[in-house]
Order: C-alpha cells, then structure tokens, then sequence
C-alpha cells in the first residue's frame, strides 16, 4: 500500500485501517470495491500521510496511516479519519461498510500486525452495531471469557484470519493469547475443554473454507489431551502445520492461475476483440487480478503484453 502511493513512512506513528462492505457483495463487486477507493481515497489528513489500496481478493479497501503525533493522538487521528471515511461513503450509494482499526504501532515492520487486528475488527459478528471498531477497544471492553460463556469474537477472528492468510506467527502468537485468556477465566478442566472446542471448531471451519482436508490424525491431538500445556503444544504444532499447508496452497493456486492467464491469452492474442474485461470473465476473475498477475509474470500490463504478442 506504502509503495504504490509513495509514501515515505517517515513518521513514527503507524495505523492500519480496513473498509469492509458490511451487506452482501454488490452485483459488480468490482465496481463496488473501485468506487469505495475512489471516494475514500479523496480524503487528506493535516495530522500525517496516507496510503489507499484495494485487496479485491478481500473484497475490501486497505488504509495506511503514518503520524507525527503522539501515539494516543495517532489513535485518536485515525478514529476521526475512520469517521470522516464512514461519512463520506454513506452519502453514496454503495450500501453500508464497517471499519475496522488496528492498534498504533511504532514500527513500520509491524504494520501486517495492525492490519491483521484492523481486519479481524471489521469482520467481527454483524450482532455488533457498531461500523467502526477499533482492535484494542473492543478487546479490553469484552467480558471475560467466564462471564460470557464464551471467547472473545475478536481474538477468533484474529486467530482465524492468520491461519487464513498462512502468517504462521501472528496464528501462533494469537493462539498463545486464546489459551491464556481460558486460563485467566476458568482453572476448571471441564470448562477448558469446552474452550478449547471452540477453538478447535473455528479451526476446522478455517481448513475447509481454505480447501485444506484434514483426517482423524490431524484432529486427535487437538481433542484427547490430559493437561493445559499438552493442548497448547498440540494447538500450537496444529496452526503452525495448518498454515505451511495454507501458504503451499496459495502458492500452487497462483501458479495454477497464472499459467490458466498466460495459456488463454496465448491461445486468443489473435483475437481483436480480446480486452481485459473478456479475459476476466472467461477466467472468472477481476479485472485488476489480470493486471497483477501479468505485472508479476511478464512484468506489462494487458495492453503491452497483447501488444507484444501481435508484433512477434
């Protein structure tokens, strides 16, 4: 997001923010997600620098923020960004979006954690009626896992979506924080159990939205346990197994994706009716995932590479 609007990250304060569309998916998805950008990309902040970019695979609209501020300032810079972001989208005809806000942070490394928690916070439950939600907030304004009867909605979705996205220590690390919160509600063993299916639910559900099959030797360990720490290490070796096997997926289906590009192209470059649009929808794709995977394979965007093409 930084690179491509060539933000310097000079500044020592970082936000990270997601615009999710909270209804069902727009007939032109596309469209609805460009329009998003457009609008909300419109907007300045005296206060520091900002960055806009589209994750069409997300079906959502990304936002780095860099601050001179102090870091309460920074936080409280990025909800009035947020709410201004809100105001300017709801008086288009888009439908209505939630978003989210991930912790200030100090590094610029650790701007995929800020995304990570923006991200689960603007995917938290619909029952929630809020539209903007920051991370930390909503975390330490939860009640205890005791109370509640069950986890925090926004530490599964962190959980959830680093196993999603194959970031073996986020998942790791975030798995680490659910067991402890367990231990901090309850020292019933009964009740851990209960948690920890949980837990284990939100895993498997994980897996088969990814595609990743999973046999009875894959969950054994993860239900017959004896003790806390003999479920923590079986967890923790599940996620991270989880994630390499998400991370070779993903790997394999972007190959496979861009060699189904590159072959049907090839076979219709003839074609003078050939556009970027007819190639995504024959591919069932966007129409800026075309143009991404042409950049990374050939390094041309449609028109240069058909281009190219016709002249050899």
């Amino acid at each position: 997001v930084a690179s491509f609007a060539g933000l310097p990250m000079d500044k020592p304060y970082f936000g990270a923010m997601y615009i999710v569309p909270e209804t069902s998916p727009h007939e032109d998805a596309e469209l609805q997600l460009s329009q998003m950008l457009q609008i909300s990309s419109r907007i300045t902040a005296t206060e520091g620098d900002l960055a806009f970019g589209e994750l069409a695979d997300e079906n959502s609209v990304a936002v780095l923020a860099n601050f001179s501020a102090s870091q309460q300032e920074a936080a409280a810079h990025l909800e009035r960004l947020a709410e201004t972001v809100l105001e300017e989208l709801d008086g288009q005809a888009l439908g209505r979006v939630k978003i989210g806000l991930g912790s200030v942070r100090t590094q610029a490394s650790e701007t995929p954690d800020a995304f990570a928690e923006a991200d689960a916070a603007a995917r938290l439950p619909d029952e929630t009626e809020k539209r903007i939600i920051r991370y930390d907030s909503w975390k330490s304004n939860q009640c205890s896992s005791e109370e509640r009867g069950t986890l925090p909605d926004v530490s599964l979705t962190l959980l959830t979506g680093a196993v999603r996205r194959g970031e073996t220590e986020l998942a790791c690390r975030t798995l680490k924080e659910v067991t402890g919160q367990i231990g901090a509600a309850t020292e019933s063993m009964l009740f851990f159990r209960y948690y920890a299916s949980e837990i284990v639910g939100k895993l498997i559900q994980t897996a088969e939205r990814e595609q990743i099959s999973l046999d009875s030797g894959d969950l054994r360990s993860l239900i017959e346990f004896k003790s806390r720490t003999e479920f923590e290490q079986n967890a923790a070796a599940f996620v991270g197994d989880l994630c390499s096997r998400v991370n070779q997926k993903q790997r394999q289906d972007s190959t496979d994706l861009s060699n189904r590009l590159m072959d049907y192209i090839m076979n219709h470059y003839k074609d003078y009716n050939l556009s970027i649009q007819s190639v995504a929808e024959a591919l069932g794709l966007r129409k800026n995932r075309v143009s991404m995977i042409l950049q990374d394979s050939v390094g041309m965007n449609f028109v240069q590479y058909v281009s190219t093409l016709r002249m050899n």
